[in-house]
């Protein structure tokens, strides 16, 4: 989950300890495995079926369900942190993980009644139906992930999203715009700066970065040598809309402008007009002029 919403993300030797669990229990049963019969069936009487087999199978649904705990929540927090970063969010929001996600609660819930007819009855399932279901979910979701849209524009961190837009770092002087500068940190109330404002707004309004249609903010602040941070900032502040809200209403805006021109008309299907002005898909253009506009584009005529 890390490596698929950050494609930086790295193992590093503190994140070892979470495989401590399961390489025990492997080390278990590959020590057991070459010993002699005889010793496994006492061990299977003595102590695994009376104590260490209890252990195991709660201690692996309660683990079961604080990673699915802690992934739906990273994907909620990834899912807010994509529409400040991204214009184009509609092959990276991870909607089909959100689902999978949702049938391994139904699969985890599935498991509480099996522990719990286990503990409290004594009665067992006749075939081990959440294993089954289980190994077919991750299944599931490992071949649904390989054909997940390239992430490697993706870098989601979120202890650097969570502070995002808490100590925007002040803005450089409006005559070095173009350059990066380091600077302190603002007031954590610090007022939207006028000047990166309408440094903002000449990208995307007269240097037309919007009809690039896979902008992201760190693409813009390349672009105009302001921090990402700050621009994230500004336009949240400033425009009182996510990032990709902004984008998108420019790229709405261009497509009226180019219906309301015959000869562009003449010239280019809707849908062309649509990829000249830096929408990618179809479904996305639909959708975001809808949003918009409160019509289809087919339905939309220029006043």
């Amino acid at each position: 989950m890390q490596s698929l919403v950050n494609h930086d993300f790295q193992l590093e030797q503190r994140h070892f300890w979470h495989f401590g669990p399961v390489l025990l229990q492997a080390g278990l049963y590959l020590w057991l495995c070459l010993q002699p019969y005889s010793f496994r069936l006492w061990f299977w009487e003595n102590v695994h079926r009376p104590y260490t087999y209890r252990i195991e199978f709660i201690g692996t649904w309660l683990s079961l369900i604080v990673y699915l705990a802690l992934s739906l929540r990273l994907l909620r927090r990834y899912q807010q942190w994509l529409p400040d970063n991204f214009s184009e969010t509609s092959q990276l929001r991870l909607t089909w993980l959100r689902v999978l996600l949702g049938v391994l609660a139904l699969v985890s819930a599935q498991w509480l009644v099996e522990v719990l007819l286990r503990e409290l009855y004594n009665v067992y399932y006749a075939y081990d139906y959440s294993t089954w279901l289980l190994g077919g979910v991750v299944l599931l979701i490992g071949s649904v992930g390989l054909r997940q849209a390239d992430m490697r524009a993706v870098s989601f961190a979120p202890e650097a999203a969570s502070g995002a837009l808490a100590v925007p770092l002040v803005p450089p002087n409006p005559a070095e715009a173009g350059t990066t500068t380091a600077a302190p940190t603002a007031p954590r109330e610090a007022a939207v700066d006028p000047a990166v404002l309408a440094r903002i707004r000449r990208a995307l309004e007269d240097e037309q970065l919007y009809l690039n249609p896979t902008l992201t903010l760190a693409e813009l602040s390349a672009h105009t040598g302001l921090a990402s941070r700050l621009i994230s900032f500004t336009v949240n502040k400033g425009f009182g809309l996510p990032f990709n809200d902004v984008v998108n209403g420019y790229r709405v805006e261009a497509v009226k402008r180019r219906l309301a021109n015959p000869a562009d008309v003449a010239r280019l299907t809707l849908l062309g007009i649509a990829f000249e002005c830096g929408f990618n898909s179809k479904t996305t253009f639909n959708r975001i002029f809808k949003q918009f506009t409160g019509l289809a584009p087919s339905d939309y005529r220029p006043r």
